[in-house]
């Protein structure tokens, strides 16, 4: 796998970088799902939204 791009394939920092923001995406996703599942009436939970 070559670092850099070439003519017919992204080169490994574009795909790494590419995977991650997947990744990251997923993972945001996920706590936003969470979060709107918790209790507002949770002493813990009003702050973490603000």
């Amino acid at each position: 796998m070559q670092w850099r791009n070439s003519e017919r394939r992204f080169g490994l920092v574009a795909l790494s970088l590419h995977w991650l923001i997947a990744a990251l995406f997923l993972v945001m996703l996920a706590i936003g799902v969470t979060m709107t599942r918790l209790p507002l009436t949770d002493p813990w939970t009003f702050p973490l939204y603000q």
